[in-house]
């Protein structure tokens, strides 16, 4: 929302990779909070998502303490193990290029 001022819940969903429904159940905890506000979207039927003040200053202070933590955990390391550290995760966050197999469970 931050990223996307104006977004709908669709979008929303899309990017977080949930449906509609688990998205809107999302948008009201976080109005409910105060963090986030709908306004008239881009017609009758949708809400544009946008953070309010109050969800500014969360959103800064979240990023803040996750610099600080990732800051923490490579202060040991070498700028070389850094580095490689960092193109492991970028990898790991990546897409796989594969359709990943389907895991089956005893239900199933």
């Amino acid at each position: 929302i931050r990223d996307n001022p104006g977004c709908d819940q669709t979008a929303l969903g899309h990017a977080l990779g949930i449906n509609r429904s688990s998205a809107m159940r999302q948008v009201n905890i976080l109005e409910q909070r105060g963090l986030i506000e709908r306004r008239a979207g881009r017609d009758a039927r949708t809400n544009a998502l946008h953070l309010t003040a109050s969800g500014e200053e969360r959103m800064a202070a979240m990023l803040a303490a996750i610099n600080a933590a990732d800051r923490a955990l490579v202060e040991t390391l070498t700028g070389e193990e850094a580095a490689l550290l960092g193109a492991m995760l970028e990898r790991i966050a990546r897409p796989s290029p594969r359709p990943r197999a389907r895991i089956r469970t005893a239900e199933a």
